[in-house]
């Protein structure tokens, strides 16, 4: 049986300070004593957080845009397949037929 692994967890100031010693100090990742990809997210989370980006959020900013655009702006977009018609006001106006044309034969 494997020993449980305790996963090490470091605060903010110490993983800034290790992009920082390993970026502009020249030093080797190794000698920190920290797995190379966990720098590397590190690494990321402050470049974008300098460039005003969604530090560590990208997951919560793309379901956002996604959401946006499937379910507001493509259901009121005219759709030049649908007669120039938005998602919706096309599928009343073939629902409103269908129900007419139901009840009249």
């Amino acid at each position: 049986m494997e020993a449980d692994k305790k996963r090490k967890t470091y605060d903010r100031e110490f993983w800034v300070n290790a992009v920082n010693l390993v970026m502009e100090g020249g030093r080797k990742v190794r000698e920190l004593g920290i797995d190379p990809n966990t720098l590397y997210h590190w690494k990321r989370e402050l470049l974008e957080e300098r460039q005003g980006g969604f530090p560590g959020k990208r997951a919560i900013a793309r379901s956002s845009i996604f959401e946006y655009i499937e379910i507001f702006y493509s259901r009121v977009r005219r759709h030049s397949a649908l007669g120039r018609k938005s998602p919706v006001a096309f599928e009343q106006s073939h629902f409103v037929a269908f129900l007419t044309a139901r009840n009249t034969g």
